[in-house]
């Protein structure tokens, strides 16, 4: 029989870095209750779901700073994409065009 994986995982904000570039996320925001060890893997998502690994550096005051592994970032589907509808958007296109003359690279070539 398989045995479950203890995947430690953690909610983060790619944008919020220490002093040493290295991600930083509160204990809270991890799915164990357990403290992470130093080394230890993390899989690591945002609120957009963008994803990466990153290895535990240190811990204090209830917070981990987390080295990321650059090789594992994936950009979440949803941010590639458009959520937009036809529905959505109304395109309106001018009666007539004229270019300024003042400004050539308005001008076709």
């Amino acid at each position: 029989m398989a045995q479950a994986t203890d995947t430690l995982e953690a909610q983060v904000d790619f944008n919020e870095l220490d002093e040493d570039g290295n991600v930083v996320a509160a204990l809270e925001h991890f799915n164990s209750s357990r403290r992470p060890r130093i080394g230890e893997q993390v899989f690591l998502g945002d609120h957009e779901g963008n994803t990466c690994w990153g290895a535990i550096v240190r811990t204090a005051a209830g917070v981990a700073h987390l080295r990321l592994d650059p090789g594992t970032w994936r950009h979440s589907a949803i941010e590639a994409s458009t959520s937009l509808t036809a529905s959505s958007v109304t395109l309106v296109e001018p009666e007539s065009y004229s270019p300024d003359p003042e400004r050539a690279d308005l001008t076709p070539a």
